[in-house]
């Protein structure tokens, strides 16, 4: 007899909690400080449409006060922080529409580009000399395909989910989260469901994230690693050697030396208390803020862990229904901020509840503010914790 579906559900989750057992592994448990997240400012705000401005990875521009970012619809703004934090001394605007999904901004260092990683178009850049023509600024494809030039890996292909990125004078470096593109919007106006992709693509238990690099003199892209179990948020390291990458369904903090006979080998730097996002280095480069957005501790016992740990499982997961690989994503957010050097944890900031920032995904800091983004929501403001240097969260 065929079974119905609320029944097909119930053995999927029968298998899945059996599998537990023989794939949970040891996670070392320590202790760390742990701060509440405070009541925050919702920073800025879209008062002609009510619609919040969000942003993965906002860019900012410490010399002249502004903040640059993408929402879900594609749009590219630029607000004032003159104020900051309160609110903005002019009214935010467009400068560009993407049709796509901004995720992660970057500057280049002489402030003239703003780069961008979109989740459905790849790699762009928007000339800011050009904002006068706003909201029709022109925007450039830099990246929509990378070449691998190691046949071992052959890991060459079009880029199908922009997420990280990280800019130095002569290269930039951006991540490609999975082979599971956004998508298609519901309807014409509606948002890419990049939500949706990322989900797919944490629980598919396939390594096909990579690590890439763009050469603005040749306009070439290049594979730099691959084999990543979802690859989110990257920051380049606080001596310019190396690249910091979040391996979002392993839970772990990757680093991936640039130049050397190690080039491109990726090695554990820090564990995760959960699954992971963006991540940006602090303005005194002396450390990472790192975005965990569903705690380990939330989920099922030992599903998370287990999740991380066994490729078998996440290959099981990935052919669950959505109904079921809904609750290993669960709520609880927080923010962890590591050392430059072994990624020693220095402290934990948390939002058990989602009451502040619902979903962290990103986190940026501009002097003694946290601007916490959220993937679909408002930017927030937080005042910078005083932490003390202790271990990682278990």
């Amino acid at each position: 007899m065929a079974l119905s579906t609320e029944g097909k559900t119930k053995r999927e989750k029968r298998r899945l909690c059996s599998l537990l057992f023989l794939s949970c592994p040891s996670f070392p448990s320590r202790s760390l400080p742990c701060f509440s997240l405070p009541p925050s400012l919702a920073f800025p705000q879209n008062k002609q449409t009510h619609a919040s401005i969000s942003s993965e990875l906002p860019a900012i521009d410490a010399t002249n006060q502004l903040l640059y970012c993408g929402d879900a619809s594609g749009d590219i703004w630029e607000a004032s922080l003159a104020q900051f934090p309160g609110a903005p001394s002019s009214p935010p605007r467009v400068l560009a529409r993407t049709g796509g999904r901004p995720l992660s901004h970057a500057l280049t260092a002489d402030g003239s580009q703003l780069v961008f990683t979109d989740a459905v178009r790849g790699l762009l850049s928007l000339d800011l000399t050009q904002r006068a023509l706003a909201p029709n600024a022109p925007l450039r494809l830099l990246s929509g395909y990378a070449s691998d030039p190691n046949p071992a890996t052959a890991a060459s292909g079009p880029v199908s989910f922009a997420q990280g990125i990280a800019l130095t004078p002569t290269a930039f470096y951006f991540s490609d989260t999975a082979d599971a593109p956004p998508a298609l919007p519901a309807s014409p106006g509606k948002p890419w469901n990049a939500f949706g992709a990322t989900r797919a693509n944490l629980f598919s238990g396939k390594p096909t994230g990579r690590l890439l690099k763009y050469d603005p003199a040749t306009a070439a892209t290049t594979v730099v690693s691959s084999g990543f179990y979802v690859a989110n948020g990257i920051a380049l390291s606080s001596d310019g050697s190396a690249i910091i990458l979040n391996e979002s369904m392993s839970m772990r903090v990757l680093r991936i030396p640039l130049s050397g006979p190690d080039a491109g080998i990726a090695t554990e730097f820090a564990r995760s208390p959960g699954y992971l996002d963006s991540l940006s280095a602090t303005p005194a480069k002396d450390g990472y803020w790192v975005c965990v957005f569903s705690l380990a501790s939330q989920t099922i016992p030992g599903l998370s862990t287990a999740l991380a740990a066994s490729k078998a499982l996440r290959a099981v997961a990935g052919n669950l229904p959505e109904s079921v690989t809904s609750a290993f994503i669960a709520r609880g957010d927080g923010v962890m901020l590591l050392g430059s050097d072994g990624g020693e944890a220095r402290g934990w900031l948390e939002d058990p509840d989602g009451s502040v920032v619902a979903g962290v995904s990103g986190v940026v800091q501009y002097g003694n503010k946290l601007l916490l983004t959220a993937f679909d929501g408002p930017i927030k403001v937080v005042d910078v914790p005083a932490f003390v240097a202790a271990s990682p969260p278990g």
